[in-house]
């Protein structure tokens, strides 16, 4: 059944997610998918159609998974998403310091047996290994102590004027500043595969995309449900179209 037709990919798109959501809760018959008018763009001509878009329609998805570390603390303005440090048996934390701890141990015995295999530490073979050494040990550390920032990463998530603002704090072993997001230029929350893959099985995320900003990943290789409930929480809380 071809419902409707637009030159509109991305509205066709979220009728559709719309739609599909509905039907998948059992609501479509009772109530149909809501379709509104935005207020009109002051540099449209007054000929032209005036733009629709579909409104949020996330039902609040409830507390967290039980085996889910993350915990909110609702307020009068909002509410508060406290994501915890993961540890160091979270992924991709075990495969990186793996590969650290290994590669820094390849690079220390490496240079020594370089040196050796010279006929001994004469000046060229030793300022080979040292350079070796300074330039590969460099990688390695930089691989521990992301890893290290991994595991300790934590963040706060404060949805404050009634849902119109997200407060983002992140916490590590290098701290970013804190950052605000209108909700209004928030473009899209989902779950993705963010860039990195473990055994060749990339690791899922929550992304924030944010209109003409960089965009912002949280809870990079945590559980899918966890991953999930994350995602239609702010969703939920922040009205984020469809």
């Amino acid at each position: 059944l071809n419902v409707t037709g637009a030159n509109d990919r991305a509205w066709l798109e979220r009728l559709a997610a719309v739609i599909t959501a509905r039907a998948d809760r059992g609501q479509l018959a009772d109530e149909p998918p809501p379709i509104v008018t935005r207020e009109r763009d002051p540099d449209l001509s007054p000929d032209e159609d005036q733009p629709v878009v579909i409104p949020a329609d996330t039902p609040d998805p409830g507390p967290p998974p039980e085996d889910c570390a993350l915990w909110i603390e609702p307020s009068a303005t909002g509410q508060t998403i406290f994501i915890p440090p993961r540890g160091l048996r979270a992924k991709p934390v075990p495969a990186l310091l793996t590969f650290a701890i290994f590669w820094i141990a390849f690079t220390s015995v490496f240079p020594i047996v370089l040196i050796f295999a010279s006929g001994g530490p004469r000046g060229w073979a030793l300022a080979g290994a040292l350079a070796f050494l300074a330039i590969f040990e460099a990688i390695g550390v930089g691989v521990l102590l992301h890893a290290l920032s991994l595991a300790r990463r934590r963040a706060i998530l404060d949805v404050t004027d009634n849902g119109r603002t997200l407060l983002v704090t992140r916490a590590g072993l290098r701290t970013p500043p804190q950052r605000e997001i209108r909700a209004a230029d928030i473009t899209a929350i989902q779950v993705q595969n963010s860039g990195t893959s473990v055994n060749d099985e990339p690791l899922r995320e929550v992304t924030i995309k944010v209109r003409d900003a960089d965009d912002l990943d949280l809870l990079t290789g945590a559980p899918e449900p966890h991953l999930q409930w994350l995602a239609h929480s702010l969703r939920h809380t922040l009205q984020t179209p469809v």
